[in-house]
């Protein structure tokens, strides 16, 4: 099949990358979907990536790839699949998505967590799943066995028969809570519906209490946080009967109380605050710029929230209510998610939100251009950053397609008008 788009081989370079980490071989091809880029530093200088693949989302073929880099992004290895469906696999079941890694330094290892479909689908094939893990010894070059023991602790939103999976996506990286230990927010969804905005949606925590010290693997204990029948619920605004919080994105305060921002289907984001442990967390509230300010708007999009690794935040987020360019409403993903803003914040101690927000400032933008498999147009959805040395590297997905990263300046991450105004 011929690209539609006449300029696709100069596509790559519209939202101006720093790095590309990864071209598929056509805009619709095995390789055309890459979505919830994962990087990390490693401690032996390693760039270590990972995400998820397919011919397009929640195809069958759906896998968990790794790509690594030893020249700090420049150049990277070809993909290589860790995860996904086999030979022995029915059609449609045994797709791998939505992976992350947790270090553990003291141990030389580095897992890769991801849902993993066993034969049940309730909700979606890449949404109904287990959590399986794997581990690396020599960052990322070969991978242990799969282990599958960790059970995530069920919800009222769960199918009533324990046999069926949890319906959850994880999709930002992991982080440390104020004890240290490493933990990973997500979302469960309801059961029996493949529509992911028509039913209800939760968002949660995984603590891994002991996977910083436990040598044996088969070992290694989890906590589903918080300790309830529900998670964190916001109302949605057309039907307030259901909950739509999603895709939680985490960040540690200097008091050490957790921040955690959330999208919505209100046209707006949404926050929670929770203990230095991740056992407890606030009712989620409106996200806005300061105290009594504006609130921050956002489609039904992601919006990850950083710690800059030089003591401020940042937020990424599409900064519309879902009616930019034509947008009829948060759904309307092929118009609304763009372009990519950024918001930095400070800390604010004596505020009821904690974080207050600076004037938004542009990342990136696709100008409307459409690509791949899902005639995407959002820039840089589901991405991850981190601090080196003095440089700033934030990985994204363009148009969940092309793999691509950049650096930000310390300019661009530095609060102006952090006061509400915009």
């Amino acid at each position: 099949m011929p690209d539609p788009c006449p300029t696709y081989a100069t596509e790559v370079n519209r939202t101006r990358p720093d790095y590309v980490v990864y071209r598929p071989s056509g805009e619709f091809e095995r390789d055309s979907e890459n979505q919830q880029i994962i990087v990390t530093p490693t401690p032996r200088g390693t760039f270590l990536a990972t995400w998820t693949m397919s011919t397009h989302e929640n195809h069958p073929d759906q896998r968990i790839v790794v790509s690594r880099s030893g020249d700090r992004g420049r150049t990277w290895s070809a993909p290589v699949v860790i995860d996904g469906a086999s030979a022995s696999d029915r059609p449609g079941t045994g797709l791998a998505s939505w992976s992350f890694f947790i270090q553990a330094p003291d141990l030389g290892r580095i897992y890769l967590f991801c849902n993993k479909n066993i034969g049940i689908t309730d909700c979606r094939d890449d949404t109904t799943g287990i959590l399986r893990f794997r581990y690396s010894e020599d960052d990322g070059r070969t991978w242990s066995e799969p282990f599958d023991h960790l059970r995530i602790g069920r919800g009222a939103l769960d199918h009533p028969d324990p046999a069926v999976p949890v319906n959850w996506v994880a999709c930002f990286q992991s982080f440390l809570n104020a004890d240290g230990v490493p933990m990973e927010g997500w979302t469960r969804w309801g059961t029996g519906s493949p529509n992911l905005l028509n039913i209800d949606s939760e968002v949660w925590f995984w603590r891994f209490d002991n996977i910083l010290t436990e040598t044996d693997p088969s070992q290694i204990r989890m906590t589903t946080l918080p300790d309830a029948p529900n998670g964190l619920r916001v109302a949605s605004r057309d039907a307030p009967s259901i909950s739509v919080a999603q895709e939680p994105a985490t960040v540690r305060l200097p008091d050490g109380r957790l921040l955690t921002a959330m999208r919505t289907l209100n046209g707006y984001l949404a926050y929670s605050i929770g203990t230095g442990d991740g056992a407890e967390w606030s009712d989620p509230e409106p996200l806005r710029y300061q105290d009594g300010g504006e609130l921050v708007l956002n489609p039904i999009s992601p919006a990850p929230l950083y710690e800059t690794g030089d003591g401020g935040y940042f937020l990424l987020f599409n900064n519309n209510d879902g009616t930019s360019f034509g947008g009829t409403n948060p759904t309307d993903y092929r118009r609304n998610r763009r372009p990519s803003w950024i918001a930095a914040a400070t800390y604010a101690p004596d505020d009821h939100q904690p974080l207050r927000f600076g004037t938004p400032r542009l990342l990136c933008d696709t100008d409307g251009v459409v690509l791949g498999p899902s005639r995407r147009v959002e820039p840089a959805s589901y991405p991850s950053y981190f601090m080196d040395g003095e440089d700033r590297f934030l990985w994204y997905p363009d148009r969940k397609h092309f793999v691509l990263g950049k650096r930000l300046s310390a300019r661009l991450l530095s609060p102006t008008g952090a006061n509400g105004s915009r």
